[in-house]
């Protein structure tokens, strides 16, 4: 029986599923260039591959005697799960239930027809739709990494922010066992637990970097510069503006007024005193990751502007981001790209 996800666990997998669905409507538009086909079907394969994607990431597997939520190692400090997670030789890869294996034919029986797999149910349906959902799923096991590391850096900066602020009882035990500390050493300061999440997010942002280095032409992500004042989309633009701002207020305690709470519990399905600011700012999060899909699509028709690197855009983003929280305690020359699987068996 698959156990119930705490909210911290719910908003690592909804901040992983943003970044994979950005990603995805990017690689949508590159892909219906070459194939106009797949603005029919796309929309579809990209529900059922994402809903298939939230599975797997709210799933927990073994290891040792503790089990522990796939999105929550993804966005967490214990290097060697992660790992672990993304080597597909390890029994802990997900790789498995990200790109799937075509069923074996010569197990099927004369009398049914055996469908196990997202590739057999197109391919019966289909034959090219079939290798649409595999290219599809190999998209999502490329960008999955790096999707993690950005909902990672996202999570981390929100999480030093509620230690600078917040810090108790409850998170220096939590604390204690994040930084293994012995019993008779005491409770961890607030600085140390501060300090660990910054080295954590240096080595997140470092790795995304290092990546970019020596991404293969093949995975990079085209994005396409637009000229400003042009953009057909300014409503949805606006939307994810203002969206944008009302999640920073209530990220700042700001209360909402009661028609507002009134909308946010009937989207939401609850009652409104059972409605909290992490559920409201959950729900704007997928909110505007689903406005920025629309956009996308709405700017499916528009193939004009410069093509940029959109991952090294992102690398570039998350520099200054960095810049920005470690004022004074770090400067971007300790950013120092980390080596990536391809140089260090070169090196070797």
């Amino acid at each position: 029986m698959r156990r119930e996800l705490t909210d911290h666990q719910k908003r690592c997998v909804n901040a992983i599923l943003a970044n994979v669905t950005e990603y995805l409507d990017l690689r949508f538009v590159m892909s219906a260039e070459v194939n106009p086909r797949l603005r029919d079907i796309w929309p579809n394969l990209q529900y059922l591959q994402t809903a298939q994607l939230r599975n797997s990431l709210g799933n927990d597997k073994a290891w040792g005697a503790h089990r522990h939520v796939i999105a929550e190692l993804l966005c967490g400090s214990d290097k060697q799960k992660i790992y672990d997670i993304f080597n597909p030789s390890n029994q802990s890869s997900i790789q498995g239930e990200i790109v799937e294996k075509r069923d074996d034919v010569g197990h099927k029986t004369a009398d049914v027809l055996e469908i196990h797999d997202f590739r057999t149910l197109y391919g019966a349906i289909e034959p090219s739709v079939s290798e649409i959902s595999a290219v599809m799923q190999i998209y999502i096991w490329w960008d999955l990494k790096d999707a993690s590391e950005l909902a990672k850096f996202q999570l981390k900066i929100r999480r030093i922010r509620e230690l600078e602020t917040q810090w108790s009882e409850e998170w220096a035990k939590y604390y204690r066992v994040v930084l293994k500390k012995k019993e008779d050493e005491g409770l961890p300061e607030k600085e140390e637990a501060v300090t660990h999440e910054y080295e954590d997010l240096k080595y997140t942002v470092e790795n995304f970097i290092g990546r970019r280095e020596n991404e293969p032409g093949h995975v990079i992500i085209i994005d396409r510069k637009r000229p400003s004042g042009e953009d057909p989309a300014d409503k949805l633009i606006q939307a994810i503006a203002r969206e944008q701002v009302l999640m920073r207020e209530i990220e700042g305690g700001q209360k909402l007024d009661d028609a507002m709470r009134g909308q946010f519990a009937k989207a939401l399905n609850v009652a409104e005193d059972a409605l909290t600011a992490e559920m409201q700012t959950d729900y704007l999060a997928r909110t505007i990751a689903e406005q920025k899909g629309r956009l996308r699509r709405v700017l499916i028709e528009s193939k004009g502007g410069e093509p940029f690197n959109f991952k090294e855009a992102q690398a570039e983003a998350m520099k200054k981001k960095y810049e920005e929280v470690t004022a004074g305690r770090a400067s971007m020359s300790d950013l120092t790209p980390r080596p990536t699987a391809v140089q260090i068996e070169s090196a070797g």
